[in-house]
């Protein structure tokens, strides 16, 4: 039931969907269409909600028979409108896919990312996800195990960027809108009963990170914007 009491209460409330709802995770709206929403679920869910209609759908992808191996997600599952075309999604479990459709079909744009050439950072699916402003195509992918990947062709190739890193869960990845190569990450260790802070920069897409908590609490940081 809506919230509603004898108080003034200066907030409009919005029913995404009043019995398809999980845990909040993440919502996102087409920003060049506003009846259009995403909605996200536990471990991948994620679903289309038109507000003219007041319908939503379910547009969860899956992996085609023909690609080996299993699909994982985490509870909270990565996925974004393209900055470039709001048609365009991305969505990160331990394999990425994209679609062209707003979601009604998806084609898997990397191999299992969770297979990191470091032993202790082999994970189990996704953490972060994040496309660049700047330049279409760039792409962030981190894991729950400290393991980094870029993409700067939509895709097509992807390489692993995981040295001097902690072996934490990526939880944020920010590519920055001023210069094309800087890019942010903020991780935490709290799965793994690691309460440090972790929050690096790196000018050149990742290969070289430097930490950069200074000065803040050492108490972990799940978000990291410019």
């Amino acid at each position: 039931v809506e919230w509603d009491n004898q108080f003034t209460d200066k907030w409009k409330y919005l029913w995404i969907d009043a019995w398809d709802g999980g845990d909040g995770c993440v919502t996102q709206v087409d920003p060049n269409n506003n009846n259009i929403i995403y909605f996200s679920m536990q471990n991948g869910a994620i679903r289309r909600k038109n507000m003219d209609s007041g319908i939503s759908k379910s547009i969860k992808p899956s992996l085609p028979e023909e690609i080996e191996g299993d699909l994982r997600y985490n509870f909270i599952t990565p996925y974004q409108i393209s900055h470039h075309n709001s048609n365009h999604l991305y969505h990160a479990g331990n394999f990425v896919f994209k679609s062209f459709d707003r979601g009604e079909n998806w084609n898997v744009i990397s191999g299992d990312l969770t297979i990191s050439s470091e032993k202790d950072k082999i994970s189990f699916s996704s953490g972060a996800f994040s496309e660049s402003k700047l330049l279409k195509g760039l792409l962030y992918y981190g894991t729950d195990r400290g393991s980094f990947w870029m993409s700067r062709d939509d895709g097509n190739k992807w390489t692993e960027h995981s040295n001097n890193i902690a072996d934490g869960y990526i939880r944020s990845i920010y590519p920055s809108i001023f210069k094309e190569s800087r890019v942010y990450m903020s991780m935490t260790g709290i799965n793994y009963d690691d309460l440090n802070n972790y929050l690096y920069t790196s000018d050149n897409y990742g290969k070289k990170w430097k930490e950069i908590k200074s000065n803040l609490p050492n108490e972990p940081a799940n978000i990291i914007i410019e």
